[in-house]
């Protein structure tokens, strides 16, 4: 039992406060965009007899991740051999930085919608000539161009005879909104790259990596021995059921480490101000889209509640460049970019960004091409921060380091579990309704109260330099 000033923390008490926290948490998944859907996200491949112990697989794709596509021929084998023993589920997990897989992976609940039994056609028919869709060869066509040219190819993909539905479900907000879902879902789960595997609700590790057909075998069919002896009446003690959640635990940690600079030599986030701060400060993380109006609006009471709070608080945003707002993984970059070259100025250009934002919007640049619309951001973020650094930041976006960066911050979130903008933590723990601005008058009833109970731990507080 621990005591702090008189108070009796009981094991009761420290259920009850896991509780809270527990709630806290799950709040945070009910909010706009359908959310929960009225059906669990993903597609299941082939509506067949499954055993009620079945093997339950879930894939996170991309259309257009060559990583993907390498996945699939293996998985499809395995799944193919087992037969019902297994059942596989693909969720779709549209990254920001393929230019189409938003689109794309619309394109696949369209006809999901339209023809369920036509799904998989479609996804192998991306995968086999998904280079028509890579960010390179189309950096020179404007964004209706693309989408005409995916609509054309899912027609011919599934039946010319479908064309005309297919056209009206990309003007069809409710497939907009599935495909947001199932890009909010794959976040939620803590996925971050493509391919990513999950295995009776526990991730494999690598996400990223392909797995052979050999790799899937090992893994299933200790699982499906495992059933065996259960069904024989082996029984599990409680040494065995600390054994394999111990292993358990060890699968889902082997997951941070991966290619792509994971984990990176600096802590992702811009941190708000280099000032002093206290050595026991409130800690806030707000997850930003550059391109968001909700976070747009969330910053100006923030900002005050961070001005009002002085050393008490310390902010540190995070970027989820969203995969349906078209530009902003390179604004997103932009700002990366501007860190490096001055980071006393990255605060200003998120403010411009926010303040000018409709200039990037997905309708103000749908007829412009990829290369003309970063010129744009290249130029706008010069005049913001200063034209002399407009060869740099040009340069910058050159550099694969700065991708690397902004892919980094997408994967930050994603593990977090953050699917939407604007989220804010606290303390390390979710404030509920993300996508939701908070007020002045809202932040000052959270925080408060946070610095009401310091005072009780401590009247003095040291200072350390942020």
């Amino acid at each position: 039992m621990r005591t702090v000033k008189g108070t009796t923390f009981s094991s009761l008490s420290s259920v009850v406060f896991c509780w809270f926290a527990f709630v806290i948490v799950c709040q945070r998944t009910v909010k706009a965009q359908s959310l929960p859907p009225a059906k669990y996200d993903g597609f299941v491949y082939t509506n067949r007899r499954v055993d009620s112990d079945t093997i339950i697989i879930e894939a996170f794709f991309d259309p257009v991740c060559s990583d993907s596509r390498d996945a699939w021929p293996a998985l499809k084998q395995a799944i193919q051999h087992y037969g019902p023993r297994v059942m596989l589920t693909i969720h779709l997990l549209p990254l920001p930085y393929h230019d189409y897989a938003f689109a794309t992976s619309r394109a696949l609940h369209i006809v999901n919608l339209l023809n369920p039994s036509a799904t998989f056609g479609l996804l192998e028919s991306f995968f086999k000539h998904q280079e028509r869709f890579l960010s390179d060869q189309t950096l020179n066509m404007s964004r209706v161009a693309v989408v005409n040219e995916i609509m054309k190819f899912t027609a011919e993909s599934v039946g010319n005879s479908y064309y005309s539905a297919i056209k009206s479900g990309f003007n069809d907000s409710k497939t907009d909104l599935k495909t947001r879902v199932s890009f909010k879902y794959g976040t939620s789960r803590g996925v971050f790259g493509t391919p990513t595997f999950y295995i009776n609700g526990f991730a494999l590790p690598d996400p990223g990596s392909a797995i052979d057909y050999k790799k899937w075998r090992s893994v299933i069919d200790p699982l499906l021995a495992a059933q065996g002896r259960k069904r024989k009446g082996a029984t599990f003690s409680s040494l065995s059921s600390v054994v394999f959640c111990l292993f358990a635990f060890v699968y889902v940690s082997e997951r941070t480490v991966q290619a792509q600079s994971l984990p990176p030599a600096k802590y992702d986030g811009f941190v708000y101000t280099n000032r002093q701060v206290d050595s026991d400060p409130i800690v806030i993380e707000a997850f930003f889209d550059p391109v968001c109006p909700d976070s747009r609006d969330s910053w100006p009471p923030l900002k005050q509640a961070i001005q009002h709070y002085g050393s008490r608080v310390m902010l540190t945003i995070h970027l989820l460049p969203l995969p349906y707002h078209d530009y902003a993984f390179a604004t997103s970059r932009a700002l990366h970019i501007v860190n490096l070259l001055n980071p006393s100025a990255t605060f200003t250009l998120l403010e411009s960004f926010f303040e000018h934002q409709e200039r990037f919007y997905n309708d103000q640049t749908r007829n412009m091409s990829r290369v003309a619309v970063v010129n744009e951001i290249i130029k706008f973020t010069a005049e913001s921060v200063g034209n002399s650094y407009y060869s740099a930041i040009e340069s910058g976006f050159s550099d694969r380091k700065t991708d690397l960066k902004t892919r980094v911050s997408f994967k930050y979130s994603a593990s977090r579990g953050v699917f939407g903008t604007p989220s804010f933590y606290i303390n390390g723990f979710a404030l509920p309704d993300p996508g939701s601005a908070i007020d002045y008058k809202g932040w000052r009833s959270i925080i408060d109260p946070l610095l009401v109970a310091q005072g009780r731990k401590s009247d003095n507080s040291r200072h350390l330099f942020f």
